[in-house]
C-alpha cells in the first residue's frame, strides 16, 4: 500500500539507516510496492545501497526464504534487525543460521 503505518515506519527506517551509510535488506508483501521502493532508493540523490524481499510475514515459507536470503547476502551476519511488525522473535527462532552482532 505504500501509505500505511506500517510502510511509513519502514521507509523512514530504511531511509535513516541507509543515509547513515549502512548496507540495508528490506521487505515488502508485493512485488509492486518492493521494485518502487527500490527504484526509489537506488535512482534518488542519496542513491542507497538497499536490496529487498517479497515477504509474506504470516507465511512461515515466506519468512524461512527471508532469513535465508538475509543470511546469504550478509554472509550469516546481521548487524541489526529492525522489525516494524513483530517478527524478530519469528525469524531468529525459525531461522537460526543468523549471527546477531
Amino acid at each position: 500500500c505504500g501509505w500505511c503505518l506500517y510502510c511509513v515506519a519502514r521507509h523512514a527506517i530504511v531511509e535513516e539507516l541507509a543515509g547513515l551509510g549502512a548496507t540495508v535488506h528490506t521487505c515488502a508483501c508485493n512485488d509492486a510496492e518492493l521494485c518502487s521502493c527500490l527504484k526509489k532508493w537506488k535512482d534518488g540523490e542519496e542513491s542507497f545501497q538497499v536490496t529487498g524481499s517479497v515477504c509474506d510475514v504470516s507465511s512461515r515459507a515466506d519468512r524461512q526464504r527471508l532469513g535465508d536470503t538475509v543470511s546469504s547476502l550478509f554472509n550469516g551476519k546481521l548487524n541489526i534487525l529492525v522489525s516494524v511488525f513483530p517478527l524478530y522473535s519469528i525469524l531468529l527462532q525459525e531461522c537460526k543460521i543468523l549471527e546477531i552482532h
